[in-house]
């Protein structure tokens, strides 16, 4: 049997009362006319019955849509998130949030201006890298510009620091940062040249 006609054959039992499908059994659901002798089915009736119990189970109208219990008996619709955010739970119900949760700053959306009210960003972005610099022998300088695959809307926060072995005393920073690169230094203080790992992550919307 085709699951077109086993998906038919479920409606039309639930329709005429013999099985109660699982989500309905703890539902707040209207009851279907009792069936006797020469019971006619009429759109007043069952059908409009049946529409109604089937929107309390699947209340998605959207690509996208996701259904959750908000109560013990009754379902409600969680619209899909923008690009790039997570679903995770507020502790009661689920919801779509970004990958950062709280930060501190001075501004909603420039995340380079300095103060201590504290936001809760929609959709950042979160960009990783590790690059590799060598130091020039003689100023013990040497640096990378790194371009990000996607352009931020304001400059992001960035964060470098030296990983793994390096000989010598390394000093790392960054400098020229944009919405859509940064340049990471290093500086060999004792001089000489060492190429180094520099471990990036710049983090804005």
């Amino acid at each position: 049997m085709s699951q077109g006609l086993y998906l038919l054959r479920y409606v039309l039992l639930i329709w005429h009362g013999a099985i109660l499908p699982k989500e309905l059994n703890n539902m707040a659901f209207s009851n279907m006319t009792a069936r006797v002798a020469g019971y006619v089915v009429t759109a007043a009736n069952d059908f409009n019955v049946m529409v109604a119990n089937f929107d309390a189970i699947w209340v998605g109208t959207t690509a996208g849509d996701t259904d959750y219990y908000s109560s013990a008996t009754a379902k409600t619709r969680l619209a899909i998130g923008t690009a790039n955010q997570f679903l995770r739970s507020s502790g009661s119900v689920p919801q779509w949030r970004g990958l950062v949760f709280e930060r501190q700053g001075g501004d909603a959306s420039n995340w380079q201006i300095a103060g201590s009210t504290n936001y809760t960003p929609t959709n950042p972005t979160l960009k990783t890298g590790v690059a590799e610099i060598t130091t020039n022998a003689g100023t013990g300088l040497g640096n990378v510009v790194i371009t990000y695959s996607t352009a931020f809307t304001n400059r992001p926060l960035v964060v470098a620091t030296v990983g793994g072995a390096s000989g010598g005393n390394i000093v790392c920073t960054f400098s020229d940062d944009s919405t859509t690169s940064v340049t990471l230094r290093v500086h060999k203080i004792d001089l000489g040249a060492v190429t180094v790992q520099v471990n990036w992550i710049a983090i804005g919307i």
